[in-house]
């Protein structure tokens, strides 16, 4: 049995996790952004559109099977192993977000593995279930997501400074452009779980399902950008430039009320477990690709050993993950245009025959 999605599970699946990735990159990892991290987010949703194109190009030329599956045998094998080492190092990274925002809200300091080791078993419990019935649980949350997010607006309008997001464009231009990149990188994590995907013959217009996800996760990142910005002012003291103290200020907000915390923080644990669910499932299915003989439970024990190991090193923090995100974009870019090539001549190559 083979690890594997459909294009619309893939499709609310990838949205919302990349949304909630995104927003911890944006706003607590890149705090030098000020409160213009919804700018950089806008930004890199433009930069990421380029290889979603191309990615849409890639999923209209397939019939029954994924994309991958249509590529040469050594040439699959090669990319599926780069995007398992690059959505490995992901998931260490949200699994390290998620224990440190435990850690905030039960104003305790509890060693990461306790808190990771939870996680990683229930992301083994829900990838034996496959990877449509995470994009269907996916797909409901994100229905009540919407009325969420309202309750809490309504419940901390009264508090937002519209003039605490100026300056509009906070550091200057070549911070934000910096941000920007490593927001596309992020935007652009979900072309590896849509090359894995399997055609949903209901849906004609199932290759334009990456743009979807891809403006999906944006809009929502720059929304809670924009209420974390007009929740907090701009703070250009870099000593308090930590996880601990952003993460303090947005899911605490100075220790308001429990009414006002509690839907800010259901959204937060329950969207940061979609993506490192979204992880771990796309590591899971890309190791697999890479050893085709190994079966679904071996491959997903293999890749939550793997994401275990960096979850608890040094390259889970902050300014490791910041550097690594800086060379996301390009790599996946880069390995876009390979595919592209090879599938092109292989096409070529069909005709000519």
């Amino acid at each position: 049995m083979k690890l594997q999605i459909s294009d619309n599970a893939a499709c609310s699946l990838a949205g919302l996790a990349i949304a909630a990735r995104l927003v911890h990159g944006v706003v607590v990892d890149l705090p030098e952004l000020l409160n213009a991290g919804w700018l950089a987010i806008l930004l890199g949703g433009a930069i990421a559109a380029i290889p979603a194109l191309a990615l849409c190009a890639l999923l209209k030329q397939r019939r029954s099977a994924s994309v991958l599956a249509c590529i040469a045998h050594p040439l699959r094998r090669v990319t599926c192993a780069a995007f398992f080492a690059l959505i490995a190092c992901d998931a260490a990274v949200v699994s390290s977000a998620i224990a440190d925002s435990a850690s905030i809200m039960a104003l305790t300091d509890v060693a990461a593995v306790y808190l990771m080791l939870p996680l990683l078993a229930i992301c083994l419990a829900c990838l034996r279930l496959n990877g449509d019935a995470l994009g269907r649980s996916a797909a409901i949350w994100n229905r009540a997501l919407p009325w969420l997010l309202l309750l809490v607006i309504v419940l901390e309008f009264r508090d937002y400074r519209f003039n605490w997001l100026t300056p509009v464009l906070g550091p200057g231009v070549s911070t934000l452009l910096d941000g920007a990149v490593r927001a596309a990188g992020w935007l652009s994590l979900p072309a590896a779980l849509f090359l894995t995907a399997v055609p949903d013959e209901r849906n004609v217009h199932s290759h334009l399902l990456p743009l979807k996800a891809l403006e999906s996760s944006a809009g929502f990142a720059v929304l809670v950008a924009l209420m974390y910005g007009m929740m907090t002012p701009a703070i250009p003291d870099s000593s308090l430039f930590s996880r601990s103290f952003r993460l303090d200020t947005l899911l605490a907000n100075g220790r308001t009320g429990l009414s006002l915390q509690l839907p800010t923080n259901v959204l937060w644990y329950v969207s940061l477990l979609y993506a490192l669910l979204f992880d771990v499932f796309t590591s899971a299915a890309m190791l697999q690709g890479a050893l085709p003989r190994f079966g679904n439970r071996t491959c997903t024990v293999l890749a939550l050993f793997a994401i275990s190991l960096l979850s608890v090193s040094r390259l889970s923090g902050r300014a490791p993950g910041l550097r690594a995100a800086v060379w996301l974009f390009p790599c996946i870019g880069l390995l876009l245009s390979i595919l592209m090539i090879s599938v092109f001549f292989a096409k070529g190559a069909r005709k000519h025959v």
